[in-house]
Formats: C-alpha cells, sequence, structure tokens
C-alpha cells in the first residue's frame, strides 16, 4: 500500500511539473503581448484615473459633463484595480486555474462595468446633442444626469447577471504524447453551470448590443458635428459683420432725407443719444476755450459759454457736430455688437472642446471594443477556429480578446491632451503631493 501511494505521489508530482511546463511554454508562445497590455494598462489607468477622480471632484465646477466623467472614471479604476490583476493571474496560470467563483466574479464585473459605460456614454451623446444642437431647450439637469447614471449601472447590471453562470472552469485535455495527455483546467465556460444558460445565445446578444449602440453614436455625433462646423460658420459671418458695422451704420445714415435744419432724420433713440453727444461736444469745445483763455479773461468765461450754445450754431458747425456723434454712435453699436460675438464664440468655442473631448472617449471606447466584438463574433460561429491558429496567431487573438483594456486607461490621456484646464489641475495636484511629501 505504501508503494502504490508513493507510487500515486511521484505520478501526481510529474504530471504536475509537466503541466508548468506546458503552462510557461504556452505563456511564452501566446501570452506575452497580452501580459505587456494589461499591465501597461494597469500603470497608466491607476494614477490617470485618479487624477481624474481627485480633480473631477476638488476642483471642478459642478455640471453634467463633470458627472459623466466621474462616473466613467470610477468603472475605469475599477477595472485597473481588480479586473485587470485577476486577468493577470488567469494569464500567467492559463493551465492551472483551478477557481471557479473568481472566474465567474470577474467575468461578471468586466461586463457589469463595461457596458454601465456604454451606456454612460450614451447619455453624454444625449446631454451633448442637447447643449449642442438646442442650446434654448430644456437641458438635462445634474440630478437628471445622477440618475441617468445609476440607471445606468442597474440596466448593465441585469445584463451582466448570466454571466455568472455560464463562466466558471473548463477541464481540458493536452495531449503530450500518443499514449498521455494532462489535464489543464482554464478560466473559460461552466461545465457544470448550476443554471442551464446557452453562452452562444449570451454572446450573441452582447456583441448585437454593442453594435446597436455603435450605430446610434455615429448618428448622434454625426449630427453634433455637423451642427458645429455650421455654427462656426455662422460666428465668423458675425464676426465680420461686426467688423463693417461702423461703415455700414454711415452709410445707411447719410442716404436719410434732410430736413430743414440740415440733419438726417433717424429714430427717436438715436437722436436722443445724437443730442447727448452733441451736447458732450459743446462741453469739450467751450472747455478747450476755457484753458486757452488768460488769466484775465476769466471773469468773461460765463458768457462765452453760453455762445456756443446749440441754437447760436451755424448750419456747418451743426453738421460737424452731428457727424461727429453718428460716428460715436456707430463704434458704440460696433463695439457691444463685437462684444456679444465674443460671448457667443467663447461659449460655442467652450461647448464645441467638451463635446470633442466626451466624443474622443466615445470613439476610443468603440475602437477598443471592434477587436473584441469580431474575434467573439467568429469564436462564436467557429468553435474550432481558435485552434486552427498558428503560435503567433494564437498570440495576436490573445492580444486583441483584451483590446477593450485600452478605454479603462486611456481616458486620462485624452483629458489631458484636450483640455488645458485638466492639465492645469493636475499640475496643481501633484505639486501639492510633493509638498506634503517633502
Amino acid at each position: 500500500m505504501n508503494v502504490s501511494l508513493l507510487s500515486f505521489n511521484e505520478t501526481d508530482k510529474y504530471f504536475s511539473t509537466l503541466l508548468q511546463r506546458l503552462n510557461d511554454n504556452a505563456i511564452k508562445d501566446n501570452f506575452i503581448p497580452s501580459l505587456v497590455l494589461t499591465i501597461s494598462m494597469i500603470m497608466i489607468g491607476i494614477p490617470g484615473n485618479v487624477l481624474i477622480i481627485v480633480v473631477y471632484m476638488k476642483r471642478w465646477k459642478k455640471s453634467t459633463s463633470r458627472i459623466f466623467i466621474l462616473a466613467l472614471a470610477f468603472n475605469d479604476l475599477f477595472n485597473c484595480l481588480f479586473t485587470m490583476p485577476v486577468e493577470i493571474y488567469f494569464i500567467s496560470n492559463i493551465y492551472k486555474t483551478d477557481l471557479p467563483y473568481l472566474c465567474k466574479i470577474s467575468r461578471f464585473f468586466t461586463f457589469w462595468t463595461n457596458d454601465g459605460s456604454s451606456l454612460i456614454l450614451m447619455g453624454i451623446a444625449v446631454d451633448r446633442l442637447q447643449r449642442i444642437c438646442h442650446p434654448f431647450k430644456l437641458q438635462l439637469s445634474i440630478s437628471t444626469v445622477k440618475k441617468i447614471v445609476i440607471v445606468s449601472m442597474v440596466a448593465s447590471l441585469m445584463v451582466a447577471w448570466p454571466s455568472l453562470f455560464i463562466y466558471g472552469t473548463t477541464n481540458m485535455q493536452i495531449p503530450v504524447d500518443r499514449n498521455k495527455s494532462v489535464n489543464a483546467k482554464l478560466c473559460l465556460y461552466a461545465e457544470t453551470p448550476s443554471v442551464r444558460l446557452d453562452h452562444s445565445v449570451f454572446v450573441f446578444f452582447i456583441m448585437a448590443g454593442n453594435s446597436v449602440l455603435d450605430a446610434f453614436f455615429l448618428v448622434v455625433y454625426g449630427i453634433i458635428l455637423y451642427h458645429v462646423k455650421n455654427s462656426g460658420r455662422e460666428l465668423r459671418k458675425m464676426s465680420k459683420a461686426n467688423l463693417y458695422s461702423g461703415n455700414e451704420f454711415r452709410k445707411t445714415s447719410d442716404e436719410l432725407p434732410a430736413n430743414q435744419n440740415g440733419f438726417k432724420t433717424m429714430s427717436k433713440e438715436k437722436s436722443k443719444l445724437a443730442v447727448n453727444f452733441r451736447k458732450m461736444s459743446l462741453v469739450e469745445m467751450s472747455s478747450r476755450n476755457d484753458t486757452r483763455k488768460l488769466p484775465s479773461q476769466e471773469s468773461s468765461s460765463k458768457p462765452i459759454k453760453r455762445f456756443f450754445s446749440e441754437e447760436c450754431l451755424t448750419v456747418a458747425a451743426r453738421r460737424k457736430l452731428f457727424a461727429q456723434s453718428r460716428q460715436k454712435l456707430s463704434s458704440v453699436s460696433s463695439i457691444s455688437g463685437s462684444r456679444r460675438t465674443l460671448s457667443l464664440g467663447n461659449d460655442h468655442f467652450r461647448k464645441a472642446k467638451t463635446t470633442m473631448m466626451l466624443f474622443s472617449v466615445t470613439v476610443l471606447f468603440i475602437i477598443s471594443f471592434v477587436p473584441y466584438t469580431a474575434l467573439m463574433t467568429i469564436r462564436n460561429f467557429d468553435s474550432e477556429y481558435y485552434n486552427r491558429l498558428s503560435a503567433s496567431g494564437k498570440s495576436i487573438y490573445q492580444f486583441f480578446i483584451r483590446s477593450y483594456f485600452l478605454s479603462n486607461a486611456l481616458n486620462p490621456l485624452i483629458y489631458g491632451y484636450i483640455s488645458e484646464h485638466f492639465r492645469t489641475e493636475c499640475k496643481s495636484v501633484l505639486k501639492n503631493m510633493l509638498c506634503l511629501r517633502s
């Protein structure tokens, strides 16, 4: 009995060593790019998303886009802290993963957070559409946006729950020679699920949902970008019009008919402004005359002021004063119009820049999921597709099947590249951290 037990232990040790060698060879041949990708995304994503949360929570004014960005950052940070490290463990033990519950939980959180982020991006698209294309209509409030985020996470939870029963540990026989094989355990589909669910139906449902969301983003942001382009063209036209508003005002006023006193007939508001400008000009002329007088003439200053009254001016002087007042009126009109255009231009530029930043985040999300969606669809219809690939082909497959990690880590780089304010606040936060350490 002791001999048989010793023989069993030796055999078990032999197969365990053989399985470890097969595991190491598989990592070296097929999973090095995947490990590099996952580790890189963790190193970028954790500090980047922490910076987003700190800056937008402590140093950003309250707005709808702030709520959306924070929700995305919390989802991405959770993936960087939990699902990616667990994925590294699964890759490092690709043939020795005998932890079915960890496999289930990891896949569940991956689907939940990423599906939630896709629905949040959908809310962002609707918010941007309202603010850019319908700025004078009722906008989404901060409380409404918070409800959208909560509903998005609850809805994604309802979509992701089947993964708790579909995924688990799969046994696979790896042939060593003609007569021997080693039993490997992988985190894939559960062989004996407590609830029988067809994984192909679940995968097809997820892929179809991603396709519908991609089409939605394409249509909505196409409308937004078209509107932004047209709005920019209109603002340029307005700025050109205000540049020549003074000349246009003078042209139109010169075409007005003259009355019997030699003045052009104007509207009541403009005529009042003209009278005020004329009175100001009279005071300026009299004050200039006063400064030229000798001290001996100071006693006669009042009669001279009365002489420069409006009734005593000649027709030529009246026309000169009227031209001066008209010029001042046109300059005031052009300045107010320029300020109005500048204010509209700044508001338009700010909204367009925020929209472009969030649009870039959406594009990254779509692009990062395209390889995953395509490969899962192919494998769903052809179960032997992966086994027919060469070693390099399997390495490429394993790399792109995890391409969705990009959207969890690279959003901070987009914010930093597009938003100067975000860069400034990040520098300030880092400086404060360094000062506290020192």
